[in-house]
């Protein structure tokens, strides 16, 4: 007697939910919202995917384009300018058709590693629909080798980033005048946190750590990796946000 008790309170209950509520709920195997009240009022509205046009006009309304040039190789270079609150001077941008994916890049010697010495570059990557990627890029060069491995910047004496890296992924090169030794690291969110301490007015110390000692990044670079960084990073989050509810399915 007593579970029959339950059993007519639970379905009392269940009755009551249909009378004034409005609830909604999601099928995934229709792809479908179900929006429901009386059975007699009840709506299917279809769920709307992001398709990749809407995600490239989410990308190109957050900076404007100019110098645009055809490398003539799948490519095509320009200038981006980047509509941020914080006035951001406009970086060097690249489109790669082969590896659909986009550069911008906060120095043109990133670009060009042959026009600068030791350094660390920053740009951004932005694959075909999908999220934004920051990357830091250091950068050796001298009359021999360190065999750098570990890259450590230093904010107001205190050690914010320290990131070791594998030797197999880095590229090194003999060139005119001495050796360069170049890699790439993947900023996770972690990471981007850590950097985000760094401000036009911070005293930035970059350390590179090879098999045969280390180096300072020079004060000058040091000083731009400053600037680029706190651009990239303004950067970076004017993209994430406006592509956030733009990513087609895979």
């Amino acid at each position: 007697m007593k579970c029959l008790s339950v059993a007519l309170a639970v379905v009392a209950a269940c009755a009551g939910c249909h009378q004034g509520v409005t609830s909604t709920t999601t099928s995934a195997a229709s792809s479908a919202t179900v929006i429901g009240g009386p059975a007699s009022d009840v709506q299917i509205v279809p769920v709307h995917h992001a398709t990749p046009d809407e995600w490239k006009s989410a990308l190109l309304a957050t900076y404007t384009e100019s110098k645009v040039k055809d490398l003539g190789d799948g490519t095509t270079e320009f200038m981006a300018e980047f509509k941020t609150d914080a006035h951001i001077p406009a970086v060097v941008g690249k489109r790669d058709g082969f590896r659909k994916l986009r550069f911008f890049k906060m120095n043109w010697s990133v670009v060009n590693p042959i026009l600068q010495r030791s350094s660390v570059g920053v740009y951004i990557s932005v694959p075909d629909n999908e999220q934004p990627l920051v990357f830091l890029r250091p950068y050796f060069h001298a009359r021999s080798w360190i065999f750098f491995n570990e890259l450590t910047v230093m904010v107001d004496g205190d050690v914010i980033f320290d990131q070791k890296l594998d030797q197999k992924n880095l590229n090194r090169q003999v060139e005119d005048g001495g050796v360069t030794e170049i890699g790439d690291i993947l900023l996770g969110p972690s990471q981007l946190d850590s950097l985000r301490k760094i401000n036009p007015k911070s005293n930035v110390v970059i350390r590179l750590t090879g098999e045969k000692g280390y180096i300072t990044i020079p004060k000058n670079q040091a000083e731009q990796f400053r600037f680029d960084l706190v651009n990239a990073i303004g950067i970076y989050y004017k993209i994430d946000e406006a592509l956030t509810d733009h990513i087609p399915p895979v």
